[in-house]
């Protein structure tokens, strides 16, 4: 009897993935929106991922300069979190859709955030093009070259599973 309890409770105990994930969060906010990068894996990262806006529904751009393609209010790429877990600082140019992060050593919990305005190209957009609503970024995608792809949801959110760990 004791075999048969004892063999149910292991069945009944939870397991635990050994793998690389990332959470991504886009929050709009005036005059900076911001990118948020959370290790929630069970080991530290070490990956190259690329944020793609090229296939958002708002057709999203990185508004940098006061010269390009953005709507009015314009930032630059600028860490806020994490700085030490990049192993070198993207080089974005106004008009990009594309932001390439080389993580090193973000170890579970640990987070990147970074801010930079996005604006939309819709010729009607609901919050106009200086502003991006959540909806807008959806189709918008994270990958590795490793060929794992995430893309971001409605609400402005994406998880993005690296693989083992190992």
């Amino acid at each position: 009897m004791k075999s048969l309890f004892l063999g149910l409770v292991l069945l009944a105990a939870p397991t635990f993935a050994s793998d690389q994930s990332l959470r991504i969060e886009f929050r709009e906010s005036a005059p900076k929106d911001m990118f948020t990068l959370t290790n929630n894996g069970n080991c530290a990262i070490d990956a190259t991922v690329v944020l793609d806006l090229s296939k958002s529904q708002g057709n999203l751009i990185f508004d940098t300069t006061s010269a390009g393609l953005g709507v009015e209010v314009f930032q630059p790429f600028e860490m806020v979190t994490g700085a030490s877990n990049l192993d070198g600082i993207p080089t974005i140019t106004d008009g990009d859709q594309v932001a390439s992060l080389k993580i090193k050593d973000l170890k579970t919990g640990q987070a990147i955030a970074f801010t930079i305005d996005v604006d939309d190209q819709l010729t009607n957009s609901s919050l106009g093009q200086i502003r991006v609503a959540n909806a807008e970024i959806s189709g918008a995608t994270i990958a590795n070259s490793g060929g794992a792809q995430a893309a971001f949801g409605a609400e402005a959110s994406a998880a993005l599973v690296l693989g083992k760990c190992g």
